[in-house]
């Protein structure tokens, strides 16, 4: 099916998330990094396979597909994923990873070590801005 003016919108959908916190100010040594992830699908691909494939895993594992599988939950064992006992916790996880390594997408992560960019640069670009840079669509 093929609605009038399809013709203006992307084939892909992008995910983005950060790991790290992006300020130039206060740097945990410990861990002085900023990434920035770019999780690539075509469409036809997201909605013909992710999607079923994740909404069906939370209909299996939860009873519904209203729980958002946010990592901070997951791995903290926090929300919906409090109440699942060692096996159905596995077995949630074994289907995720299946899942994921089944899927045709593209990841693209931009690290940024806060460390050596403020010891390079008198004024370095803001880490955000500057992940975003070399993210896609970035020119080579």
């Amino acid at each position: 099916m093929t609605f009038a003016g399809s013709g203006i919108y992307s084939n892909y959908i992008v995910y983005v998330d950060e790991s790290g916190d992006h300020s130039l100010e206060s740097i945990n040594r410990e861990y002085p990094l900023f990434v920035l992830s770019f999780c690539v699908f075509r469409k036809e691909v997201y909605v013909d396979t992710i999607t079923p494939a994740v909404r069906k895993l939370k209909f299996d594992i939860f009873g519904h597909d209203m729980v958002i599988l946010h990592e901070h939950d997951i791995r903290k064992k926090a929300g919906a994923f409090s109440k699942l006992s060692k096996e159905p916790r596995e077995a949630f996880m074994t289907a995720l990873t299946d899942i994921m390594d089944s899927a045709d997408f593209t990841l693209i992560a931009v690290v940024i070590n806060k460390l050596n960019l403020t010891a390079n640069y008198v004024t370095p670009a803001h880490p955000y801005h500057l992940a975003m840079e070399f993210g896609p669509g970035a020119p080579l």
